[in-house]
């Protein structure tokens, strides 16, 4: 989608954060914001570059040169905007977070901690002679029965372990949101919302941030990449 259009239609994502609250600015209305600032963002830089290219007073170097200035204005308000308002919604994901984790060992003393984290030390040891199978088999029970207990040990054992048994993160992402529904299904469904809502207001700001350099002439940004 070019600029033009994307003022126009607004994002494609909208529908997903429609419905948000005001009052407690949860993380749909807060991405729903960034939506529409991005979008109050775009229409003023569609309209300085039409003032542009009508401007037959500058050379072409000119006006390219204009157009980078304003794109650049453009982009690093947008980042701003974004950034702020993804990290308003990880604190709400944050909050959500902990009272989740307040739910999960509700009542639980020093004692009783201690007591749960060695029982989780002597069932790893038992889940490490499983094979893969078995393992996953082990997890979906623990979900399905709500054994917080089982599912600490499989979930808690070294990434690298579950990995050689075939166990992916999505699985064990995918348990971790079924856990959390039986613990406290307020707190996991604000978590989910959280988590979803960063993601879109990251993913709404790049097609932006793209839009703006297509239709101002800026070369892609460069991307540095690992090893």
């Amino acid at each position: 989608m070019d600029l033009k259009n994307l003022v126009l239609r607004g994002f494609s994502t909208s529908e997903l954060c429609r419905g948000g609250d005001e009052k407690t600015q949860c993380p749909k209305w807060l991405a729903a914001k960034n939506q529409a600032i991005l979008l109050d963002r775009l229409r003023r830089l569609y309209m300085d570059v039409s003032t542009i290219d009508a401007d037959e007073s500058l050379s072409d170097v000119g006006r390219a040169k204009r157009k980078t200035e304003v794109a650049q204005k453009a982009l690093a308000e947008t980042e701003a905007e974004s950034a702020r308002l993804r990290t308003l919604i990880e604190t709400k994901g944050g909050t959500a977070q902990s009272r989740l984790a307040r739910a999960s060992h509700a009542g639980e003393s020093d004692i009783d901690r201690l007591a749960r984290l060695l029982t989780v030390q002597n069932q790893q040891r038992f889940l490490m002679d499983l094979d893969g199978q078995a393992l996953l088999g082990e997890l979906a029970r623990a979900v399905k029965d709500g054994d917080s207990t089982t599912y600490e040990a499989v979930t808690s054992l070294p990434t690298f372990v579950l990995r050689a048994k075939g166990i992916t993160k999505e699985v064990v992402d995918a348990s971790r949101r079924e856990m959390s529904r039986r613990v406290d299904p307020s707190a996991a469904a604000d978590v989910e919302s959280a988590e979803i809502m960063a993601r879109l207001v990251a993913e709404d700001l790049a097609t932006a941030q793209r839009v703006v350099r297509e239709h101002c002439g800026l070369p892609e940004e460069n991307k540095v990449r690992t090893l």
